[in-house]
């Protein structure tokens, strides 16, 4: 019976620093890692701690998963790829459950990982090599969404400085890094209104993430995303709204990675998310249609979520797709699947049979 399939919940848990090494949480709440390269030099990176608590997440799937009938058990990779071969060659498990989303740091091994899954040919949730890569290249999300004919804001990318031709879109702007999820590299100072600044957070994505600057238009207006689940037919969730009313002055109203990650940073307690969103039905179907369109295009798989601003005059701008969200009990996925009508165990029932069933 299907109630009784084997579910194995894979992670990768970020590296931690050795004994010859520092972590420093720096004032704009990125991590660095310190560490000696050699006698009397340090090599400095920054670390992602989005995936922190990650243990205990994985924890809950599977308490939850076993409630609903299924056999589940997890393994942390530790950034060991032998380790992820000799599991998938002795293939004890019917399902994975994919919840790696790096190696070393490196967002871009995701999409090799799948691959490897795809080539042992067993079932996993979640996008596969081709959604995953394309998602986390902003540049080519915007284009393939813009061939379609989706609202995205305008941009450009910086490889190098100094600027050679005039950016030509108006400030304000906000930079982003070009291959990076979790919002990572998203900051208060991302958004910019001079060339100064704009030089300047350029500098600092380039020396920082060692990849090319994604400058952007910023547009002003509410936040809202949809949660798509399922395939054919996908579904979509409660429109649901971040609520900046109570950010502060000196506070830009964008979702950054202090807003995401920190709960003691002041960004953090003023990003509210609210489920169902106040807004007309006229727009929460739009918004709705428009996150199935996307999620359509990205080839995304099981679970995806669509983030949007909505202008004063009811346009829809496509931000960003959002292949594999956080699924734990307070991510915003949840939320919606709660508000819709299925608790934490039956959402994540739902997902491994959409990946089991292309089995």
């Amino acid at each position: 019976m299907d109630e009784k399939l084997r579910v194995l919940v894979l992670f990768n848990d970020p590296d931690l620093p050795g004994t010859d090494s520092e972590t420093v949480v720096t004032a704009d709440g990125m991590v660095e890692k310190k560490e000696k390269v050699n006698a009397g030099t340090t090599e400095t990176s920054v670390v992602d701690i989005s995936s922190e608590g990650l243990q205990s997440e994985v924890e809950a799937i599977c308490d939850a998963l076993e409630d609903v009938g299924m056999q589940a058990r997890y393994l942390n990779l530790k950034n060991d790829v032998g380790l992820l071969i000799e599991t998938l060659q002795q293939r004890n498990m019917d399902v994975i459950f994919n919840l790696v989303e790096s190696f070393h740091n490196e967002s871009e091994p995701e999409m090799h990982v799948a691959g490897l899954y795809d080539l042992y040919k067993i079932p996993y949730t979640g996008a596969g090599p081709k959604a995953l890569g394309n998602c986390l290249d902003k540049i080519l999300t915007k284009q393939l969404l813009k061939s379609y004919r989706i609202r995205i804001p305008r941009f450009k990318i910086i490889h190098k400085l100094p600027l050679q031709t005039p950016i030509g879109i108006p400030y304000p702007l906000i930079v982003k890094p070009v291959h990076e999820d979790a919002s990572a590299g998203i900051e208060n100072d991302s958004v910019v209104r001079s060339n100064k600044q704009l030089v300047e957070r350029i500098e600092y994505i380039h020396r920082w993430f060692k990849q090319g600057a994604l400058v952007e238009e910023y547009i002003k207006g509410r936040e809202c995303n949809v949660s798509v689940v399922g395939n054919d037919p996908r579904i979509t969730l409660p429109v649901s709204e971040i609520d900046f009313s109570g950010m502060p002055d000196h506070l830009h109203k964008i979702v950054s990675y202090q807003a995401k990650w920190m709960p003691d940073h002041e960004a953090y307690k003023h990003t509210v998310p609210v489920c169902p969103a106040d807004i007309s039905e006229k727009l929460s179907r739009e918004l709705s249609r428009t996150a199935v369109i996307c999620a359509r295009i990205l080839e995304t798989r099981d679970y995806a979520r669509v983030d949007m601003r909505v202008t004063k005059d009811g346009t829809i701008y496509v931000l960003e797709v959002n292949p594999n969200p956080d699924i734990s009990r307070d991510a915003g996925l949840m939320r919606a699947a709660s508000v819709y009508g299925w608790d934490h165990g039956e959402t994540l029932k739902r997902i491994v049979h959409f990946a089991y069933e292309r089995k």
